[in-house]
């Protein structure tokens, strides 16, 4: 057997596990609330959220608040 073997399929289960950086999960739980503007992708937010100050405390934040109180994670995602 092969010595990557191993290790493809770990990364395969972490994958599958559903580890996910924490700007896919902002931008796709902002796509869930219907707060993406009109035309953006989700990749495209992706490459907006990489300038987060804290992406960490933003994805807690958006993850944890029902779509209609977003508005109270401004803070948590602002840019740097």
């Amino acid at each position: 057997m092969k010595s990557w073997v191993p290790v493809l399929g770990a990364a395969l289960a972490l994958l599958a596990s559903g580890c996910t950086s924490d700007e896919t999960a902002i931008c796709e739980r902002y796509d869930e609330c219907g707060l993406l503007p009109e035309g953006t992708s989700i990749e495209e937010c992706e490459e907006l959220a990489e300038d987060l100050q804290d992406a960490e405390d933003c994805r807690e934040c958006v993850e944890e608040r029902a779509c209609d109180e977003q508005f109270r994670c401004l803070g948590a995602c602002s840019e740097s």
